[in-house]
């Protein structure tokens, strides 16, 4: 065999091993590592650092030899929303839940452009921008979009109505969260969110009457005097509505079932004080001061300016 001959082989052995390995086993060694890394914060491990196991997916990320990167991204988001993103904010580490949130997002971004009728990206995207929502105040008005996305590619899915009525809710949009409602109510006439909610974008717009109505009716749908999440956020529509004596009653309500909930107490306290009840606003700002002794300094200067 010619050396020439010999060298052409040899650049085709070269150029076949580098494509084996390129689009073939690299691929697979990164999936293999990225599925080991994923185990490791599965529960019964202890100790895991979760900023090196972010850090790691960061450096795959930047990797060319990723394939199924639409699957990839959905492995990085589990890492950051299911796992690092609770414990921030437990941690109550803000700025750093922001970012992780916002870093999720573009994953997911990403996805849709990959695969733009894969629905649960959009979904996971609006969860993501309502959790942000306190935070950010463009972040309500984007997941209302992301979710009416959603619905156009599944206009049929009931709870799709309901997500984007709750971030229609939280960014001022009433009407639009009435009309999402009301249509997931019909999709389902059984289902108890859509009354809720329908409730709740009615009070918003100053229909009172009508919308305790519908939140009556949510009521016998679903049970939610026994669901302090749902009481939290109907006390909390009551209060921007300036009805304190239905707040009140919702906050003693969510004591019943959370009696050290320190958020239901400051609040309590709260709108105690907003309505000159001082006593009572001084009792259960004591109440929070048992509970919550690292707030000593802000629950004094409350008390003294009762």
């Amino acid at each position: 065999m010619s050396f020439i001959k010999k060298l052409i082989l040899a650049v085709f052995t070269v150029l076949i091993v580098y494509t084996v390995y390129q689009y073939s086993l690299r691929p697979f060694l990164i999936n293999y590592k990225t599925n080991n890394v994923l185990k490791s914060t599965a529960p019964g491990y202890y100790e895991v650092d979760y900023y090196a196991v972010a850090e790691k997916f960061r450096k795959y990320a930047k990797d060319p030899g990723i394939a199924f990167k639409h699957g990839f991204n959905l492995k990085f988001h589990e890492i950051l929303a299911s796992i690092f993103l609770p414990i921030l904010l437990q941690e109550r580490m803000i700025d750093e839940y922001t970012n992780l949130s916002n870093e999720s997002i573009t994953l997911l971004k990403q996805n849709i452009e990959l695969e733009p009728y894969y629905l649960k990206n959009y979904i996971k995207i609006g969860n993501l921008y309502s959790s942000i929502a306190s935070i950010d105040e463009h972040a309500a008005e984007n997941a209302a979009i992301y979710f009416e996305k959603a619905i156009e590619k599944s206009p049929g899915r009931q709870e799709l109505y309901i997500l984007a009525a709750k971030a229609e809710v939280l960014s001022g949009q009433y009407q639009k969260a009435l009309e999402n409602a009301k249509t997931g109510l019909i999709l389902n006439p059984e289902y108890g969110e859509a009354y809720f909610w329908i409730g709740i974008s009615y009070i918003y717009k100053g229909k009172f009457k009508t919308g305790n109505k519908y939140i009556e009716k949510a009521g016998k749908e679903f049970n939610i005097e026994t669901l302090a999440p749902n009481l939290k956020i109907l006390a909390a529509v009551y209060r921007d509505t300036k009805q304190f004596k239905k707040t009140i009653s919702l906050y003693l309500k969510i004591l019943e079932f959370e009696p050290n909930d320190k958020e239901t107490v400051a609040f309590l306290a709260g709108t105690y004080k907003e309505i000159g009840e001082k006593e009572k606003a001084r009792e259960w700002a004591l109440k929070l001061l048992e509970i919550a002794p690292g707030a000593k300094e802000q629950i004094q200067e409350f008390l003294e300016s009762l």
